[in-house]
């Protein structure tokens, strides 16, 4: 599973552990019942850091990938980010960049640039933007 379909389905999971996590706090008087809040604590902390990372990937290949529109729909392009071609080809081609210098990169790409039609732009400078806040909160 790929792209928003994936996004959909893993947001569902995380909110069920979070309702799973608000259970737990409610018996704190069985053994038992201690074991299984330390598991499911681990559990939760696993799949939380597995779906921010998947996030992560997301931002940086969707950002990659809209990037690609800046030859004729930006006043520049920059060094490393891609111009033209297919959606599938920038994602193969951002393997070889550092996903953070990419964030960089085409956060200044949209933010800095005037884009004409509805690609690029501040809406996906924000998106740029939040990517880079990985890791930091």
């Amino acid at each position: 599973m790929y792209g928003s379909a994936c996004i959909g389905v893993c947001t569902k999971e995380f909110y069920a552990y979070q309702l799973l996590e608000a259970v737990a706090r409610t018996d704190t008087y069985r053994h038992s019942h201690a074991k299984w809040k330390r598991d499911f604590a681990y559990e939760q902390e696993q799949y939380t850091e597995k779906l921010s990372r998947m996030l992560y990937d997301y931002i940086v290949l969707a950002s990659y990938g809209e990037a690609r529109h800046a030859y004729g729909r930006c006043a520049t392009t920059i060094d490393g980010v891609p111009c033209g071609g297919s959606r599938t080809g920038s994602y193969n081609k951002v393997r070889a960049y550092d996903p953070r210098i990419v964030l960089e990169r085409t956060s200044e790409l949209f933010n800095a640039y005037h884009w004409s039609g509805s690609f690029g732009g501040k809406s996906w400078g924000k998106i740029a933007n939040a990517g880079l806040l990985y890791g930091s909160m």
